[in-house]
């Protein structure tokens, strides 16, 4: 294989790689349980944890909208076209709907946490403090593990840097 072509394979592997483990982040994660633990145990100020908390739960809302938007398109009789030409212009009548529903529902949270005083103080108490359980370790061990011994691996010459480092 050329050389064009293994820098490409592995910078598109290094790419799904991250698109994955970012999908199975956000589908694993319940996104409350993470702005309670970013605040408590990371001592990140809770606003910027709630920006992050916000961010996660509006993905499967926005989806949602998708599919609304979609099936209302169907019944007016828009028919979905296929290739690159035809996603890039569903986009384009996507976009519009979606930052609509999207200012309003970021105008209907901002007029609720005024209301209930988000902000106000420089600290936040919580009900349930978050704890991690004995399978959450072990997973955690197993990833230490595994980021430990692919380094070592590196380090020793096992895994070529090539491939670790291309552009």
């Amino acid at each position: 294989m050329s050389r064009a072509r293994t820098i490409a394979l592995a910078s598109a592997l290094r790419i799904y790689t991250i698109i994955l483990a970012s999908l199975v982040f956000v589908r694993s994660t319940d996104p409350r349980e993470l702005a309670i633990a970013l605040v408590t145990q990371m001592k990140i100020p809770y606003r910027i944890a709630y920006a992050f908390f916000i961010a996660l739960r509006i993905i499967p809302t926005i989806e949602e909208e998708i599919k609304i938007i979609r099936s209302a398109q169907a019944v007016r009789g828009v028919v979905r076209q296929r290739g690159m030409t035809g996603r890039i212009r569903e986009a384009k009548r996507y976009a519009m709907p979606l930052l609509v529903g999207a200012l309003r529902r970021a105008s209907t949270m901002v007029m609720s946490m005024e209301a209930r005083g988000f902000g106000a103080y420089p600290q936040r108490t919580f009900v349930e403090a978050p704890h991690m359980g004995f399978g959450a370790q072990v997973a955690c061990g197993a990833m230490l593990l595994a980021v430990v011994g692919w380094y070592t691996a590196l380090a020793v010459g096992v895994v070529h840097s090539f491939y670790v480092f291309a552009p």
